[in-house]
């Protein structure tokens, strides 16, 4: 089948066309404008509010809230902070404030929040003493992840295994003993197998001169040689269960020695028999 077109038919077809065509133009060009006008007023009215954030003092800070604190102070933490009442929220540096508070080796920052128009609310936890290692005048307190919290000349009233055979190593306050340090790193996890079985309490002095043969030392007496630091849950099993043996015949607090070094098996021998 044929179609047929009138030369006038098709001459309106093509008008037809390119008018469309123009109008479409035209249309977009009305839209790009219409968007370049919205976005130059959003850029505006965004200026004007951040005229309105620094200028005004609806923003400016007139409470800081401190939670997570128990030995430092209120007024030492926001001093350490750098905020100042009345500084502008918005003006407030996150990391900065972070860094500034946890140049304070017992500061963890957990978050700093901005509660609007007028609070920031600053969570921390404080790191707590662990261990003193025995150093040449007198010792350094460290957490359990191994940070070096501060110095102390005495014992006084710390009531915490002390670490010996590690004097001659060189830390400074805030460093963390693991960090390229064998035997560091070996206490670390020691500490972290001997409060997971629940028997910190009872350790007085923990011997590690050298990584591959650390003894641990009872409040009764007892010496428990650990060998390195590797299979700790292994041996630690083994301790227990050497101990219920030793109280099921009637030593619940036996003097001696229990080997478990070689993390297989058990071996007490007792310093009388």
């Amino acid at each position: 089948m044929c179609l047929l077109f009138h030369r006038g038919v098709v001459k309106r077809m093509i008008n037809y066309d390119f008018n469309k065509r123009i109008a479409d133009k035209s249309l977009d060009i009305i839209k790009r404008r219409r968007n370049i006008f919205l976005s130059i007023l959003m850029l505006f009215l965004l200026a004007i509010l951040f005229l309105l954030i620094l200028t005004t003092d609806i923003f400016d800070i007139r409470e800081i809230t401190v939670s997570g604190n128990e030995k430092l102070s209120y007024n030492n933490i926001v001093d350490l902070s750098g905020v100042i009442i009345g500084q502008n929220i918005f003006e407030v540096d996150k990391r900065q404030v972070e860094r500034s508070l946890e140049a304070n080796p017992y500061i963890v920052v957990d978050s700093i929040k901005r509660r609007l128009p007028a609070e920031l609310v600053i969570n921390i936890t404080e790191r707590q003493e662990a261990l003193m290692i025995e150093v040449a005048d007198g010792y350094a307190l460290v957490d359990q992840e191994g940070v070096y919290l501060q110095h102390v000349e005495r014992k006084g009233q710390w009531m915490l295994p002390i670490v010996i055979g590690m004097g001659d190593m060189v830390f400074d306050i805030g460093d963390n003993i693991s960090s390229g340090s064998n035997k560091g790193k070996a206490l670390v996890k020691l500490y972290a197998a001997l409060k997971e079985w629940g028997m910190l309490s009872n350790i007085t002095h923990i011997d590690i001169q050298s990584e591959y043969d650390i003894i641990v030392m009872t409040d009764w007496g007892m010496q428990i040689r650990m060998g390195d630091s590797q299979d700790l849950d292994t041996k630690m099993a083994w301790i227990q269960a050497a101990l219920k043996d030793l109280a099921d015949k009637g030593q619940t607090k036996p003097e001696g020695v229990l080997d478990v070094a070689y993390a297989s098996q058990a071996i007490y021998t007792p310093y009388y028999k």
